[in-house]
C-alpha cells in the first residue's frame, strides 16, 4: 500500500477509537466508576465495541450537579414569586393611590372614580380620586388657620385650596398652570413614571391580543414547516429569485422616475443606478455559489425525509411553546408584583389639608404614603436570569429530544423499498421514536440540558445588564466610553453564538452517544473542525432558511395583532404591547424554526460520524441520495486538485 493509503488507514483506526475503541472498566466497580464519571460531566471510558452499531442504548445521567442546580435555583425563585404574589399589587403601577392607600378606579370605594387629581398642587404626593377633572374646578376656596395674619412667603403649608382647570392625561388631572407651580424635574420625574404606568396600563389592555398572537405564531410556523417540507428546492430558488426581481424593478423604477423629473431627480437616478448594480453583484454571487446552493437543497430535502417518517415531530415544538409562553407571561406577572412590593407609612396631613371637606371627602390628620421595597426590587436581576435560563433550557429540551429521534432514525438500516425498518433490533427504528427519544432525554440528559442553557443564560444576562447600564448613563457618556460598549456588545454577542453553536453540536453528541457536555463538546468540535468547509456550507444555507422562516412568521403575526390592537381596544401607545407580541412571536417562530435546522443539522453531522466510523468498511447508514451529494463534492474537489497537479511546472534552478 502507498504511504497515503497506509496514512488514510491509520486515520480512519484512530477515529474509531476515538469514537468507540478504548477500553471500559470491567466489573461491577468499573461500571459504577463509569457512571459516577457522567454523573459529574466527564466520561472516563466508552464502549468497547467492535463497530458503530447506531446510537447508544446503556446510558448513565450526565452532568447531574447542573441539575440539582437548576432544581435549587427554581425553588428560591419560586419562594420569591409567592411572597410578591402575596405582598405586592400591580395596581400600584397602573393606577394612581390616593392619600388613603387605594388606587383610583381599582380598589377604591366608587370604580367610576378612576383619575386622581391634586387637590393642593403644592402637595404633589397627596392626590384624590375623582370622575373626571372637571372636579378640581369646582373644589371650594379653604384658606389655612391664621393664613391672613401671616407674612406671605411661597410655602406650600401656607397657600390656600384654589379651584384649578386640568385636563386628564395618563389617568392623572394635570393643571392647566402645573408648569409654572412645580418645578422642572418633579415634573420630569412624575411625566416619566406616569409614562411608565401608562405603558404597563397598555399592556393589561391588550393582554388577550398577546394571547391571541401565541395562537397565530402557531399556525403560522405549521404552514411554514408543512410549505418547506413539500417544495425545499421551490422556497430557496424561489426566495433567491424574488430578490433578484424585486431588486431590478426598484431600481428600474428609480431610475425611470428619476429622468421624468430632470435635474430635480438626479439622486433618484443614481439610487436607481446603485439598486441595478447590487443586484447584479447578487446575481453574480448566485451564480458562483449555485453548487453550494443546490448542495443545500439536496441537504434540505434528505432532512424532510426523516419529518416524512416521523410525521409527529411537526407537533413537538407546540407543547414546549405553550410551555414557554405560559412560563413568559407568568414571569412578567412576576416583575410587576416584584416592582410593586412595598408597605404605606403615615405622614401628618399638611395645615392646610387637615380637617378640610373637599368634594364630600374628610382629610383626616394622617395620609398614606408609599414606598417600594428596595431589598425585592434588588432580586430583579436574578428574575431577569431565571427567564433566560428556564426558555433557554426548553430550546434545548426540544434540541435534544429531537437530535435523539433524527440519530435513531439516521443510524437505521433500510428494506429493500428503501424503509426504514422498523422494530426493538439495535439497528431498526422504535415504533415511536419521538417517545422514545423523550424518555431518554427526561431521565438521562436533563443536567446535560441544564448546563448548556445556564452557559447561554448568564451571557445573555450580562448583555441585558451592560445594555440597561448603556442606557441609565444616557447621553453623557463620553466617546471612549460608547466604544467600550460597542466593544463589550460585539464580543458578547460573537460570545453567545459561539456558545450556542458548540453547545447544540455538544447535543447532538450526547443523542447519539450518551456523553456528558463537555466530552461531547471536544469531540463534535474536532469532528466540525476536520469537515469545516462542507459544515460552512450547510450551516449557511440552513440558517437563511431559518431567518425566513423567522422573518415571515413574526411580521405576519404583528402585522395582524396592530389590526386588532388599532380596531378592538383603546390603548395609548401600540409601541408596548407590539414588543411583547414580537418578543412572543419570535420566541415561537425561533422554536418551529429550531425544529427544521436541528433535523438539517442532525443529518449532516450523523452523516460525517457514519461516513469516518463506516465508510472504509463500506457499511454507512446514509441514504444514497444524502451520501451522492456530499460525495458529488469531495469528488469534485479531487478533479480540482488533480487539474491543478497535472498543470503544475517545474522550474529549473538557474545557474550564475
Amino acid at each position: 500500500l502507498s504511504p497515503v493509503c497506509l496514512g488514510s488507514l491509520r486515520r480512519a483506526a484512530s477515529i474509531n477509537a476515538e469514537y468507540m475503541g478504548g477500553s471500559t472498566p470491567k466489573g461491577t466497580m468499573g461500571k459504577c466508576f463509569s457512571m459516577v464519571c457522567s454523573w459529574v460531566g466527564c466520561n472516563c471510558g466508552t464502549p468497547d465495541k467492535e463497530e458503530f452499531c447506531g446510537i447508544e442504548r446503556n446510558r448513565s445521567c450526565t452532568d447531574v450537579p447542573f441539575l440539582l442546580l437548576f432544581i435549587c435555583y427554581w425553588i428560591a425563585m419560586i419562594s420569591i414569586w409567592i411572597s410578591c404574589f402575596v405582598t405586592g399589587d400591580p395596581g400600584r403601577l397602573i393606577g394612581s393611590m390616593a392619600y388613603d392607600g387605594t388606587v383610583c378606579g381599582i380598589d377604591n370605594d366608587d370604580l367610576s372614580r378612576d383619575v386622581s387629581y391634586w387637590p393642593h398642587p403644592q402637595t404633589s404626593d397627596f392626590k384624590m380620586c375623582a370622575k373626571s377633572c372637571d372636579e378640581t374646578a369646582v373644589m371650594a376656596i379653604t384658606y389655612p388657620a391664621n393664613y391672613w395674619l401671616q407674612q406671605y412667603t411661597p410655602d406650600p403649608n401656607n397657600l390656600p385650596i384654589i379651584p384649578y382647570t386640568s385636563k386628564v392625561k395618563y389617568g392623572f388631572c394635570f393643571p392647566d398652570i402645573a408648569s409654572s407651580m412645580m418645578s422642572t424635574q418633579q415634573d420630569s420625574a412624575d411625566e416619566a413614571k406616569m409614562l411608565v404606568n401608562t405603558y404597563i396600563a397598555d399592556l393589561m389592555e391588550g393582554l388577550w391580543v398577546i394571547g391571541v398572537s401565541a395562537v397565530i405564531g402557531l399556525l403560522m410556523s405549521f404552514v411554514y414547516l408543512q410549505f418547506v417540507k413539500k417544495c425545499a428546492g421551490c422556497l430557496i430558488w424561489g426566495t433567491l429569485a424574488i430578490t433578484l426581481i424585486c431588486g431590478f424593478l426598484i431600481g428600474y423604477f428609480l431610475m425611470i422616475d428619476g429622468q421624468a423629473k430632470g435635474k430635480d431627480g438626479e439622486i433618484e437616478v443614481y439610487v436607481g443606478y446603485g439598486f441595478l448594480g447590487i443586484t447584479g453583484i447578487w446575481f453574480l454571487i448566485l451564480i458562483f455559489l449555485r453548487n453550494r446552493i443546490r448542495i443545500a437543497v439536496q441537504v434540505m430535502k434528505s432532512a424532510t425525509r426523516a419529518i416524512q417518517d416521523m410525521p409527529f415531530m411537526v407537533l413537538m415544538p407546540i407543547p414546549l411553546t405553550l410551555c414557554g409562553v405560559s412560563f413568559f407571561i407568568v414571569w412578567t406577572l412576576s416583575m410587576l408584583y416584584i416592582t410593586s412590593v412595598g408597605k404605606f407609612i403615615d405622614i401628618v396631613t399638611p395645615a392646610v389639608l387637615r380637617g378640610v371637606t373637599i368634594n364630600g371627602d374628610l382629610v383626616g390628620d394622617t395620609y398614606k404614603y408609599f414606598t417600594f421595597d428596595d431589598s425585592m426590587n434588588d432580586t430583579i436581576w436574578a428574575n431577569v436570569f431565571f427567564m433566560f435560563w428556564v426558555l433557554n433550557f426548553i430550546i434545548y429540551f426540544l434540541y435534544l429530544t429531537i437530535a435523539g429521534a433524527v440519530a435513531d432514525w439516521y443510524f437505521t438500516k433500510r428494506d429493500a423499498d428503501g424503509n426504514k425498518i422498523r422494530g426493538n433490533e439495535p439497528t431498526e427504528l422504535v415504533k415511536a421514536p419521538l417517545t422514545a427519544a423523550l424518555c431518554r432525554t427526561a431521565r438521562y440528559h436533563l443536567g446535560t440540558i441544564a448546563f448548556a442553557s445556564l452557559i447561554i443564560a448568564a451571557i445573555q444576562t450580562l448583555r441585558a445588564f451592560i445594555a440597561y447600564m448603556e442606557k441609565t448613563m444616557g447621553e453623557k457618556k463620553t466617546k471612549l466610553q460608547k466604544i467600550l460598549f460597542k466593544i463589550l456588545h460585539c464580543c458578547l454577542w460573537c460570545a453567545e453564538k459561539c456558545m450556542d453553536k458548540i453547545s447544540r453540536n455538544a447535543l447532538i453528541f450526547t443523542a447519539i452517544y450518551g456523553h456528558a457536555l463537555c466530552p461531547a463538546a471536544f469531540s463534535s468540535f474536532k469532528l466540525i473542525w476536520r469537515n469545516l468547509a462542507r459544515t460552512a456550507a450547510i450551516s449557511m444555507v440552513s440558517g437563511f432558511i431559518g431567518m425566513l422562516g423567522k422573518l415571515c412568521i413574526v411580521l405576519f403575526t404583528c402585522a395582524i395583532c396592530v389590526l386588532l390592537l388599532s380596531e378592538a381596544t383603546d390603548v395609548n401607545f401600540i409601541f408596548t404591547p407590539i414588543v411583547v407580541i414580537f418578543f412572543i412571536s419570535y420566541m415561537v417562530a425561533a422554536l418551529f424554526m429550531n425544529l427544521l435546522g436541528i433535523v438539517v443539522d442532525v443529518v449532516f453531522l450523523c452523516f460525517l460520524v457514519d461516513e469516518e466510523a463506516n465508510k472504509d468498511k463500506g457499511e454507512m447508514y446514509a441514504d444514497e441520495g444524502l451520501r451522492t451529494i456530499v460525495q458529488s463534492n469531495e469528488a469534485a474537489s479531487k478533479k480540482i486538485a488533480a487539474r491543478s497537479k497535472a498543470n503544475r511546472t517545474q522550474v529549473a534552478p538557474v545557474e550564475v
